[in-house]
């Protein structure tokens, strides 16, 4: 059984963030695609948010997990490439917690706008300047598996920016663009 207050409370959390939210959406507005990462129980979370920009915001985005980005996947990264990284599972505390930080130095170095949804004990203990769009917290949650916690505590914060997004970059998240013929025509084409 799970505490139903402390779901509540992890929910409740990402609300409080709008402000930090429109901050990092206004910087990711104008980059030409978005690369998520996560590991672990964030894997899914970072497929959430990229599937969820892409739908929202009409932003081309890419979820990627940790180990894939570490190991090539900066290579087709330029300035105009915005970054996400998502560190809310607490089991990625010690050597992946590593790796995702040595992510944002070379991203930092790449000059890639970089932005991240952190549990608070990690966003308190790394340098603002690995992401210069700002930084979501996730609550620690420490009554619930560290899993749940990860997928229940980034599910506001995900939602939240990618409204955030939708709005800085003018975009109806509810169509689907299918307010114009092409898209409509191809929705249409697959029903």
């Amino acid at each position: 059984a799970l505490d139903g207050g402390a779901l509540e409370r992890l929910l409740a959390a990402g609300v409080d963030q709008a402000a930090a939210a429109t901050s990092m959406a206004a910087g990711l507005a104008g980059a030409a695609r978005l690369l998520v990462t996560g590991s672990g129980a964030d894997v899914p979370a970072a497929r959430e948010l990229a599937l969820k920009v892409e739908e929202a915001s009409y932003l081309p985005a890419t979820a990627r997990e940790l180990e894939t980005v570490l190991h090539g996947h900066l290579a087709a990264a330029d300035p105009t490439t915005a970054v996400v990284l998502l560190l809310a599972d607490r089991a990625q505390r010690g050597a992946r917690a590593a790796r995702a930080r040595a992510i944002l130095e070379a991203i930092r170095v790449l000059g890639l706008p970089a932005g991240a949804i952190l549990t608070a004990e990690v966003a308190d203990a790394w340098p603002s300047a690995l992401t210069p769009l700002g930084r979501l917290r996730v609550p620690e949650a420490a009554g619930l598996p560290g899993a749940v916690a990860a997928l229940v505590g980034t599910a506001t914060p995900l939602q939240v920016l990618t409204e955030r997004l939708a709005r800085a970059r003018g975009t109806n998240p509810d169509t689907l663009r299918r307010t114009e013929r092409r898209y409509r025509e191809a929705a249409a084409a697959v029903e």
